[in-house]
């Protein structure tokens, strides 16, 4: 079987069953508490307000001045949401 063969099977089996993929160079945040939604909502560019636990959005972490600090992906479970990032940003998304 030729590489290209391989990555051909392996997309379609992705989008038929469940795929889990290593990102060593990707961080999470997990954000929990009462105020966690509006807080969440109040410094990023996405409607967070309307996710459902199992759903999620990319999302531009902003400043202040609505400057783009950080693009994320924000993942919402029942109790808290994840803040998926490239590993380097983790210390601007801390600050």
């Amino acid at each position: 079987m030729e590489f290209s063969d391989q990555i051909v099977k392996e997309c379609a089996s992705a989008r038929k069953n469940c795929v889990l993929f290593d990102h060593p160079n990707r961080g999470v945040i997990e954000v929990r508490g009462e105020d966690r939604v509006q807080f969440l909502h109040n410094v990023f560019s996405n409607d967070i307000k309307e996710l459902k636990p199992g759903s999620g959005i990319p999302a531009c972490l902003l400043n202040a001045q609505a400057k783009i600090i950080a693009l994320t992906n924000v993942l919402c479970f029942a109790d808290y949401f994840w803040l998926a990032f490239d590993h380097p940003l983790k210390g601007k998304l801390l600050d």
